[in-house]
């Protein structure tokens, strides 16, 4: 949703679009690192491990995107 609100206000400005991508994907990718810093089951942590691989591919990705 904050996508949708985010093209229309800045006029369907693809830079700004995946600046907006890119800054999500970070967040994401700092909230399952700072969850893997603590304690999980074996099950969860294996898990969480590999969707947080899933995440920083996917930041890395779009950060590519922006890099001159």
């Amino acid at each position: 949703g904050w996508m949708t609100i985010k093209d229309v206000i800045a006029g369907h400005d693809e830079t700004a679009i995946i600046q907006e991508a890119e800054r999500g994907e970070r967040a994401a990718l700092a909230a399952y690192e700072e969850g893997l810093k603590g304690p999980l089951p074996p099950t969860t942590r294996d898990v969480v491990e590999r969707q947080c691989g899933t995440v920083r591919d996917s930041y890395n990705r779009v950060h590519a995107l922006i890099e001159p």
